[in-house]
């Protein structure tokens, strides 16, 4: 039986979006590059998440048994409100549908693991539940969504 396909709504719409990928952009932070030791690329490194991994806020990650180390993000979360293919860079913005929070969950143990050997990221980053995220908001309602400044708290 094929899990139910993952939606999200806008705030303030009733129209739903299906989640088919969660597409992540690592190592674009210098500061966070060099503090996980790692040589910082050229271009961003990319990796995806499955739609499984979405939960919506106020939900529960669970910390799953073969980790001993799972680490949080925050990172801001942009709903791509249409398909397409060859899109000019100046047209990016136009397929943009509404920004969000989000948390990026990692299994470090397991991905210091699988970096070592050469591995992918998958399970120290694909995990279910390793995407809590917030409502998105229409992009009507962010004039610069560069211009953000995102705060995490944990436990005061």
């Amino acid at each position: 039986m094929l899990a139910e396909m993952k939606t999200v709504k806008l705030k303030g719409s009733k129209k739903t979006y299906r989640v088919g990928k969660i597409v992540c952009v690592g190592r674009n932070y210098v500061e966070h590059a060099r503090e996980m030791e790692a040589d910082i690329p050229s271009a961003p490194v990319i990796f995806l998440k499955p739609s499984t991994s979405l939960v919506a806020s106020n939900g529960t990650v669970p910390f799953p048994p073969a980790s001993l180390e799972m680490h949080h993000e925050v990172e801001l979360t942009v709903l791509i409100g249409k398909g397409g293919k060859k899109i000019r860079p100046s047209e990016g913005l136009n397929y943009v549908a509404g920004y969000g929070v989000g948390l990026d969950m990692t299994l470090r143990d397991l991905q210091k693991a699988a970096k070592k050997q050469g591995l992918p990221w998958t399970l120290s980053k694909g995990f279910d539940a390793s995407a809590p995220a917030s409502e998105f908001v229409p992009v009507k309602q962010v004039p610069n969504a560069a211009n953000l400044k995102l705060l995490l708290k944990v436990n005061g």
